[in-house]
């Protein structure tokens, strides 16, 4: 009778799931808002306000939390312990699927449902001496980003911090008029001129090379330099 309950032991040891982070489901959905250069009072009035009054529609909902800086926010919503989250999160998509219409235009959002495989486990700092913060962030998400997205267990790889390269344009209004140029105008200049478009692959010496057309802006002279009208 021993020798049987110690085998019934051993066995069952064998199939008893272990986790070193057992699953846990938190009371939280985030909503992730990307709406690319909006000023934050913009953002906080178009974007901001019209989601967490969209989500606070939602069963369940006791806190919404939300912070806002340009052109993003993040909006934490959440529900009483013992909620479905995923069934809250169904709900939430559903209210904001509703009020889409109402928010600009090119607005991304995510929902995460908030468990313990969503927060970092691991985290690397870049500096230099020599290099920016805009080449930190550059060489964070073309090296080491791809680099570590290879190593077998790592889901998900988040670059933080650093610089994004960019060029604020103001225009002359008075200017503007007189020559007849609209803020549409400098837009659909600067979109035809800054982009990288692949022309198809080109056969050579049994080799095939892929032919790439790069216009982009890379510095402040070439802004400089762009026709605007003739």
């Amino acid at each position: 009778m021993g020798l049987l309950l110690l085998m019934a032991g051993i066995f069952a040891y064998t199939r008893m799931e272990t986790n070193l982070f057992p699953e846990v489901l938190f009371p939280r959905i985030t909503l992730i808002v990307d709406a690319g250069q909006q000023p934050i009072d913009r953002m906080m009035i178009t974007v901001t306000k019209t989601l967490e009054s969209a989500v606070k529609k939602v069963k369940g909902v006791k806190v919404v939390k939300s912070s806002t800086s340009r052109g993003s926010c993040v909006i934490d919503i959440f529900f009483d312990w013992g909620t479905d989250v995923y069934n809250a999160k169904t709900q939430a998509e559903s209210r904001i699927n509703e009020i889409k219409n109402f928010l600009p235009q090119g607005v991304t959002i995510a929902a995460e449902a908030m468990n313990q495989s969503t927060f970092p486990v691991y985290g690397y700092t870049l500096t230099s001496n020599k290099h920016g913060l805009v080449a930190l962030r550059d060489k964070a998400n073309l090296i080491a980003r791809p680099m570590f997205s290879q190593v077998k267990g790592i889901s998900n790889v988040v670059v933080r911090g650093g610089k994004n390269k960019e060029f604020v344009i103001v225009p002359d209004a008075i200017k503007m008029a007189s020559l007849g140029i609209t803020p549409n105008t400098i837009i659909t200049i600067f979109n035809n001129n800054n982009y990288v478009l692949s022309n198809g692959a080109v056969e050579d010496y049994s080799r095939l090379y892929l032919s790439l057309t790069d216009t982009r802006l890379m510095d402040i002279d070439e802004l400089e330099n762009i026709i605007i009208k003739k």
